[in-house]
């Protein structure tokens, strides 16, 4: 079970995660920029202490990565236009609504103060659609099978490939430039064919792709955090 505390770090009070993990044999401490916490994991017969400490040794690390990472939070409101595969939606709220995507709009119900959650819900089942299509007609040509695609909403990764043919992606891909959605999509695609990071990899990717990667690498360095705010409420 997850213990909490907070952190002054970078001018602002930052919770702390605490959990342990039998399985793991170190220290781990992770900013996450979607949770807006810092996670501190502990081998299950560390002290709680050695972790504090660790966090103290690297307090000038962690401060430059919740200045970089941690951008202002962007819930999700009525009337907002937001970034959405290649296009902008307006969001618009109504009491009572069945939250739906519509055209260039999505709407959803203001009642309860759900109007973010409910959003949110909406753009992760498009992206599940959307990211899935992308997968599955790269694949198709190029004679590759996907035994399963899923979305997420990782900290480290846009997306992911298991050896079985199941891919994963973000959700927040479908925020981001169509060419960076598909470049990330051919990424994992291309893992189908060489489980690795070789040369030839990249070549395929690049191949599948129709283009070099290197310009979507390059914008999700620089966007991620931005991309990360999105539907985030502080507090």
């Amino acid at each position: 079970m997850a213990a909490a505390r907070a952190l002054e770090l970078a001018g602002r009070r930052v919770p702390l995660a605490i959990r342990r993990d039998p399985r793991s044999r170190r220290i781990v401490i992770r900013p996450c920029p979607a949770s807006r916490t810092v996670r501190l994991t502990l081998p299950a017969r560390t002290p709680l202490k050695a972790g504090l400490m660790l966090i103290e040794a690297n307090r000038d690390w962690l401060e430059a990565e919740v200045e970089r990472r941690f951008v202002t939070a962007i819930p999700f409101r009525p009337g907002m236009r937001i970034p959405f595969a290649g296009r902008e939606l307006l969001l618009e709220g109504s009491p009572g609504c069945r939250a739906r995507l519509e055209a260039d709009r999505l709407v959803a119900g203001i009642d309860g103060g759900g109007f973010n959650r409910r959003v949110l819900a909406v753009l992760r089942r498009a992206a599940s659609t959307l990211l899935a299509a992308d997968a599955h007609a790269l694949a198709r040509r190029s004679g590759l099978a996907i035994r399963e695609v899923r979305v997420g909403d990782p900290v480290r990764r846009w997306g992911s490939c298991s050896r079985n043919g199941r891919i994963a992606f973000s959700w927040r891909l479908v925020l981001a430039p169509d060419e960076v959605r598909r470049a990330v999509v051919a990424h994992e695609v291309a893992h189908l064919v060489h489980f690795n990071h070789s040369p030839a990899f990249h070549a395929a990717a690049e191949r599948l792709h129709g283009a070099p990667l290197a310009s979507a690498t390059e914008w999700l360095r620089a966007h991620g955090p931005w991309l990360h705010s999105f539907g985030v409420e502080e507090g």
